[in-house]
């Protein structure tokens, strides 16, 4: 089978944002791929699964599109998104038709500069539960604590993938607003 050969273009901004850009006219459609460098293996102990609870957060609300703006939104013009986070990244993904890629764009500007309008301790309660519902739920699954297990006793303290990317329910439990709003400076500014 011969290799699929994918031609893209790429510049890096002022800001340091890389922009890569695939151009394929097949469908009106457009897929914005976010990848932020940030996961869990770039948390200390006391930060144990903020990144991933960035990936929630940053559909709660910010400057422009509060309260769940973000997803009604993108639903109003027929797109999609998800997130995810591992140890090494934090990945925001939409499809939109091609007429949305504006929206799309300033979406994501918008929550990468403008999220501290839209975060409050009611939002991070919200989310924290959620995450906190995510890893019960995963560990109540067969085989749910192993790969958690399998980590720590693999990876010894201080390495980037001895932390749970979930978190630790007593680290997230402790956090402020203003703990998440240094977070959010140092890696999505």
């Amino acid at each position: 089978m011969a290799p699929v050969a994918i031609s893209s273009t790429s510049e890096r901004l002022d800001n340091g944002l890389l922009v890569v850009v695939h151009e394929d006219h097949s469908a009106p459609l457009i897929a914005v791929h976010m990848r932020y460098d940030v996961g869990a293996g770039d948390e200390s102990p006391r930060e144990s699964g903020v990144a991933h609870l960035f990936e929630h957060l940053m559909f709660g609300g910010s400057a422009n599109a509060p309260d769940g703006a973000y997803d009604a939104l993108l639903a109003g013009v027929g797109g999609e998104n998800n997130a995810w986070t591992d140890h090494e990244n934090t990945v925001y993904h939409s499809i939109v038709p091609r007429e949305a890629l504006d929206l799309v764009l300033f979406l994501e500007s918008d929550r990468m500069g403008w999220l501290e309008g839209g975060l409050t301790p009611e939002k991070l309660k919200n989310q924290r539960d959620v995450v906190a519902g995510e890893a019960a739920d995963g560990a109540a699954r067969p085989g749910g604590r192993d790969i958690v297990a399998l980590n720590a006793a693999l990876y010894p303290a201080g390495h980037p993938r001895h932390l749970p990317v979930i978190g630790d329910a007593s680290v997230l439990a402790d956090l402020t607003v203003d703990d998440l709003l240094d977070f959010h400076r140092r890696w999505y500014g």
